[in-house]
């Protein structure tokens, strides 16, 4: 085993050299991720891929000459038998002649008890396997923590995702369909490219490629090289979902690129989820502005083959042909044969049985004993007429008999109630036609389901008729047993050619059948897909609920605009979903809202109702777009926190810059500080600028000592930006430079001008007293 995992070991250190060499820096992510991916599995299989003795570097085993084996066998059972036969002769020492053969031996020193090869092995495979089952299980503690969080934490619904709300500043993330994000952390458009970026990962399944390289990890946990992998892995899944959102109809590459500098800093999240962040920022954005990988370098992919064909041949053992040629009959499937696959249940399916009468039914339950099989099977209702006259008060047989084969029970009823053990025993012409159907591996337990619901020859003659096809018995067993008829067969045929056998279960599961498909078809929506007419049955969506949301549009609809008022099938789920009514949105039309059906999922998930709409009114916000409602919903804006602000005189904020007050704490008591050192007429936008930056009153305080009293906030924001101190302005004091402007303050920091600067130019022989000439100088060898 220790040489495989060495093997595999050595092939990842391979492929990542090979990548990290000719593939890394290409722009062809999708391949790349491809190529990723199939290098793992390849790494885990090459190694046991023995390849034919006329290409292999290595030679075959040879044949063992059987004679000889056994030959040398008889002479060790020999010498081994003289040992036993044949002890050695006993001593008697005397003090006058003791044994000099016994003096000798004892003089010599007894050996060290060494370590072994064998025990050095046996220590590492112990080591090995408890590294194994450590990182196995931290595995499954992430997965387990990320769906108790997923299923415990308030979340929101989106079509096929699950919007989950973290609260703190943890980096957004996403697990499959599971999608986490902090959205008070975020402002909408930020929020929005977030979700963008995260549904790309969910749709692609980016979450099942890390989850294989944390499966490769667990058995690779002491290679340096399979965290290394993983890692590229992860950042070529980043590449290729950023290149996703960009080729977005409504993603601008600058904002964009603005988004992933926003979240850039926060706490990382779960390891096994794919992160917006990442920590390789640079490394992104450079991609992004990377040219297109020209179509001439796919002959780099095309290296990879002939690599593994090579390791494959110089490294592997090959087939020995005399051991293959003596042993390929035991390799037989026993499926290639009607006669050998039918021996697959020569061996009868055993077990227990417990029974109750019900009416004309009997309830029966079955526990399966067969040596290496226990399963139970539970309240099947088998017909009384089905069973042969079943025994009282005393044990007895009787018999339930199948196309799939016979039940021989054994037992006795007291009452309505009755056990015993039983036996099946298969119909060999109906396995083999289940076999000739393409149903080859059978199971000892399939088969029991095949007999227990009853699923008849006439039945599989039925679906092979409208074209069905099992790929497994579990299709045709639930089918049965949720009542597929010949009708239904015939008919979801006729409505969908590329049905599957599983899509009519689902159908019979969903209860779906002709009488919804023709009144949604009347209610105007006739070419629903099988997923999107399942969806509408699970939401109860009936003609009444659409001629209400379709009235309710009407009101909206613009004087001359002739386009259906039918909602998409989507949008009418999402508005279904969300509980959206024709009340709803009969009130939000008139508010002057005419949303699509995501945006009106998003305004009952934030509790935006009619008469939050209308308090913000009464505060002077009328027609505010969506994304500011959504904003100020989403920040919990209330008329009480708006009147805080306008009992210090802080009246007319902006909608927009409402939700960031919230966010950053901008509390009346904060911009109070502000107006007691002179700043009356201070802007919303400049407050949260000086939030974010960190400007406090001792920041200014401190320029003010210095002589700087009536400082512009807009300059204020400017020298905190340019990272401009007390000690700064105090080095060009001691030079002479006495009451420098502040705009040229500004300009000295951004031109990187410092007083140690200027002092060493003037030692050089520049000794001005005009700043401007020391920025020039300095930008002039810029």
């Amino acid at each position: 085993m220790i040489p495989y995992l060495l093997y595999v070991a050595m092939l990842l250190a391979v492929c990542l050299l090979f990548y990290k060499l000719l593939l890394q820096r290409e722009t062809f992510y999708r391949l790349n991720r491809y190529i990723l991916l199939c290098c793992l599995g390849f790494c885990f299989l090459t190694p046991i891929i023995r390849p034919p003795a006329k290409w292999s570097v290595q030679k075959g085993e040879e044949p063992v000459n059987q004679p000889a084996l056994i030959q040398q066998s008889q002479q060790t059972e020999t010498f081994e038998a003289k040992l036993i036969e044949e002890p050695a002769q006993k001593t008697i020492l005397t003090p006058e002649q003791p044994d000099k053969t016994t003096q000798a031996v004892t003089a010599k020193p007894q050996p060290k008890p060494t370590l072994s090869v064998t025990q050095v092995i046996k220590w590492l495979l112990i080591l090995y396997w408890a590294g194994v089952i450590i990182f196995a299980l931290n595995l499954l503690v992430q997965i387990g923590s990320t769906l108790y969080q997923a299923f415990t934490s308030s979340s929101i619904i989106d079509g096929r995702y699950r919007i989950v709300e973290l609260n703190g500043n943890k980096v957004p993330c996403s697990f499959f369909n599971y999608i986490f994000i902090n959205p008070a952390a975020y402002d909408w458009d930020t929020y929005s490219q977030i979700l963008l970026h995260e549904k790309v990962h969910a749709k692609q399944l980016h979450s099942l490629d890390i989850i294989l390289a944390e499966l490769c990890i667990v058995f690779q946990w002491f290679n340096p090289f399979a965290w290394l992998y993983r890692k590229e892995m992860e950042n070529n899944l980043e590449y290729l979902t950023d290149t996703a959102v960009l080729n977005s109809v409504d993603t601008d590459k600058a904002a964009y690129q603005l988004s992933l500098l926003k979240v850039s800093v926060p706490e990382f999240s779960l390891r096994i989820a794919t992160n917006y962040n990442q920590s390789l920022l640079k490394k992104r954005i450079t991609m992004m502005n990377a040219k297109r990988s020209n179509l001439h370098i796919l002959w780099k992919y095309f290296t990879l083959l002939p690599l593994f064909c090579l390791f494959i041949c110089a490294l592997n053992q090959p087939v020995n042909s005399a051991q293959s040629t003596n042993s390929s009959a035991s390799f037989i499937k026993p499926v290639a044969n009607n006669a050998s696959a039918y021996k697959n249940f020569d061996a009868e399916v055993e077990g227990y049985w417990f029974a109750a009468r019900d009416g004309d039914n009997m309830n029966m339950d079955f526990k399966v004993t067969t040596k290496g099989h226990n399963w139970n099977y539970n309240s099947f209702n088998v017909p009384m007429k089905a069973l042969s006259s079943m025994p009282r008060k005393q044990k007895g047989d009787f018999t339930l008999t199948r196309d799939a084969g016979t039940i021989l029970f054994n037992g006795k009823f007291d009452g309505d109630e009755g056990l015993g053990r039983f036996k099946l025993k298969p119909n060999k012409a109906y396995v083999d036609m289940l076999q000739k159907e393409g149903l080859e591996q059978i199971e000892l337990h399939e088969l029991l389901d095949l007999l227990l619901t009853n699923v008849e020859i006439d039945y599989l003659e039925k679906l092979k008729k409208y074209g069905y096809t099992a790929a497994k018995v579990n299709d045709l067993t639930a089918l049965r047993y949720f009542g597929g008829t010949e009708n239904d067969m015939r008919f979801w045929r006729a409505q969908y050619k590329d049905i599957t056998l599983s899509d009519l279960t689902r159908i019979k599961i969903n209860k779906l059948d002709s009488s919804f498909v023709s009144e949604m078809r009347n209610a105007g929506y006739r070419n629903l897909t099988l997923q999107q007419l399942t969806s509408f049955k699970s939401q109860k969506i009936t003609p009444e609920y659409i001629r209400s949301i379709v009235s309710a549009r009407k009101i909206g609809r613009a004087q001359g605009d002739t386009t259906s008022l039918l909602p998409p099938p989507d949008e009418l789920l999402s508005a279904r979903y969300a509980k959206v009514d024709s009340t709803y949105l009969r009130g939000l039309i008139s508010a002057g809202y005419n949303l699509t059906g995501s945006q009106l999922h998003s305004f009952k998930v934030y509790n935006v109702t009619l008469g939050y709409i209308d308090s913000l009114k009464t505060m002077g916000y009328s027609n505010l777009t969506f994304a500011d409602m959504i904003g100020l919903r989403s920040q919990n804006i209330t008329v009480d926190f708006i009147k805080q602000y306008r009992t210090i005189g802080f009246n007319d904020i902006p909608a927009d810059y409402l939700p960031s007050f919230k966010r950053y704490d901008i509390s009346p008591e904060f911009i109070k500080s502000y107006q007691s050192m002179g700043y009356k007429n201070i802007k919303a936008s400049e407050l949260v600028l000086i939030k974010t930056r960190g400007i406090t009153a001792d920041y200014i305080k401190s320029f003010q000592n210095l002589g700087y009293k009536d400082i512009e906030l807009a300059d204020i924001i400017s020298m905190k930006h340019e990272d401009i101190t007390p000690d700064f302005i105090k080095g060009f004091n001691d030079l002479g430079f006495k009451n420098v402007p502040v705009k040229d303050l500004i300009l000295l920091k951004m031109a990187d001008v410092t007083p140690q600067y200027v002092s060493s130019m003037k030692q050089k022989g520049l000794n001005s007293k005009d700043l401007h000439k020391y920025i020039n100088l300095k930008n002039s060898f810029n």
